[in-house]
């Protein structure tokens, strides 16, 4: 996948020796890290509620920062 491609992120490139690119969340990358942090709050809603919730994956998330 390509996230540039996508517009997930946005490249930049520095005209300067040594070569330097950067990069930058769009803001559909932006809406992205959004709804991440939509989906950990729902999930601790419900086991709030004891409901049992089954992760296929898990990662630190945003909710931590």
């Amino acid at each position: 996948m390509d996230l540039e491609q996508d517009n997930i992120v946005q490249r930049k490139v520095y005209n300067q020796v040594p070569p330097k690119v950067g990069y930058s969340l769009t803001e559909e990358g932006k809406s992205l890290r959004e709804m991440s942090v939509w989906g950990e709050e729902r999930i601790e809603r419900r086991r709030g509620a004891g409901k049992e919730v089954k992760l296929l994956h898990t990662h630190g998330g945003y909710l931590n920062y």
